[in-house]
């Protein structure tokens, strides 16, 4: 799976790699823009990303914008709405308003509050259906 990571700051880019490198190829983003241009050059290679793990707190275009960009990205280029790059947000913020605003004006499919643990991605991206359930076929079995 491509999964890009949108994080201004190193130290916590680092961090967000070292947990979504397990799952995935990881690309790193330090902005917004340079975030748009990555995705724009994956969607043209014919090699999307997949997963998109982008912080909300960034200087010039907040991950809220940069996210919605994104969608219209995948828009341009024919992407079928709800076929596209899942989207996890994460925020040292926990504001209700933060969260909605993510979810419901940005699109995002979950918001993770940092310090993230490897546990909660794991089990994160096996309920967005982007990993397997390490607990076996028996549990991903419709109700």
């Amino acid at each position: 799976m491509n999964i890009l990571i949108v994080e201004d700051s190193a130290g916590q880019r680092a961090v967000l790699h070292d947990l979504f490198a397990a799952h995935g190829r990881c690309t790193e983003a330090e902005d917004g823009p340079t975030a748009l241009v990555l995705f724009e050059q994956a969607l043209e290679a014919g090699a999307p990303f997949a997963l998109v793990v982008m912080d909300v707190l960034m200087p010039g275009m907040d991950g809220h914008a940069a996210l919605m960009r994104i969608k219209e990205l995948e828009q341009q280029h024919g992407v079928p709405e709800g076929c596209g790059a899942r989207c996890i947000m994460v925020s040292c913020l926990q504001t209700t308003a933060s969260i909605m605003r993510a979810q419901y004006e940005a699109g995002a499919d979950a918001y993770l509050v940092k310090p993230v643990s490897p546990a909660l991605v794991s089990e994160l991206l096996c309920s967005l259906e982007l990993s397997p359930n390490p607990l076996g076929e028996e549990f991903n079995a419709p109700a």
